[in-house]
């Protein structure tokens, strides 16, 4: 039996990518007898730094094994050194930050992620808005926080995109918005865009939500979202994180502390899920950026 660390942001914290979280541990508690076998205890990372090495103190005292979790990139990368120090391997459905490959460098695992990081998921975003525009202009509408702030770092100096932090006083039925900010933001933002029918509004990340496409009022000819693609055969849904959530804990109940892989190699583990690859970054192998209309 293997103690299994979970965390995530709760209570006041907690945002729609708690629930899918907590689903999907229920999920696999009810279906996978595998999983059912392990100890699982749940921490609040509040989605913070703070937070994050505060859960993982807590869940080193606990005597993890391994951890999944830490949606939250700010919480991830303040609870990584708590775990790397005490040979912890943290297994991310979620988290984005470039600075997650300064990790992995030692000979044991530190680390093992599902997404793409953040400057090959902006360079997506802007790529898909700006092919796909009908002639309008293409905004991208960034919150003023930690979170959306170093997300905007990552979009290309010379695209032709406006980058603001309010929707504009005038907005054309072609435009093409990006949003990015968290699901409270993003909802107020959507509210305020589909007063008026216009062409397009893409979500990534953490707009990504069932929360926001309920905010809409007029729909836009299309409302898209960038997401990554992690496929399963039975169980999987596309739900955002869903998939690599289901992954991510049947790759914890396969893993064990302090097993070592070479930095820069690429590795494979066989789960109840199937076999699962991951390349030399350490990232899934078969996690690709798509774009898809919400239904």
């Amino acid at each position: 039996m293997k103690k299994i660390g979970l965390a995530i942001a709760l209570g006041k914290d907690a945002n729609s990518h708690t629930r899918t979280f907590i689903e999907a541990i229920n999920y696999s508690l009810k279906n996978f007898p595998e999983f059912k076998q392990h100890s699982l205890k749940i921490v609040n990372d509040e989605k913070s730094s703070e937070g994050g090495e505060k859960a993982a103190i807590e869940l080193v005292e606990w005597g993890a094994d391994v951890v999944v979790g830490h949606f939250s990139s700010f919480a991830a990368l303040a609870a990584l050194p708590v775990y790397s120090r005490n040979a912890i391997p943290l297994i991310l459905p979620a988290s984005t930050a470039c600075e997650l490959g300064n990790y992995n460098q030692r000979s044991d695992i530190e680390l093992l992620k599902y997404q793409k990081d953040n400057a090959a998921l902006m360079t997506y975003c802007i790529d898909d808005c700006i092919i796909n525009h009908q002639g309008g202009t293409v905004y991208a509408v960034v919150q003023n926080n930690d979170y959306a702030n170093r997300m905007m770092e990552y979009i290309p100096m010379l695209a032709d995109v406006k980058i603001v932090r309010d929707i504009p006083s005038r907005v054309e039925k072609r435009d093409t918005y990006l949003i990015v900010g968290y699901s409270e933001f993003a909802c107020a933002k959507i509210r305020q865009l589909s007063q008026t029918q216009i062409y397009r509004i893409l979500l990534v990340d953490d707009s990504d939500s069932h929360d926001v496409y309920n905010a809409c009022i007029l729909r836009p000819q299309r409302l898209s979202r960038v997401r990554s693609v992690s496929h399963i055969s039975m169980h999987g849904v596309k739900r955002p994180y869903w998939n690599e959530t289901l992954l991510a804990l049947s790759l914890a109940c396969g893993l064990e502390s302090r097993e070592e892989g070479k930095a820069n190699t690429n590795l494979s583990f066989s789960t109840y899920l199937g076999l699962q690859d991951f390349d030399k970054t350490h990232c899934y192998g078969d996690s690709i950026l798509v774009s898809e209309d919400v239904d």
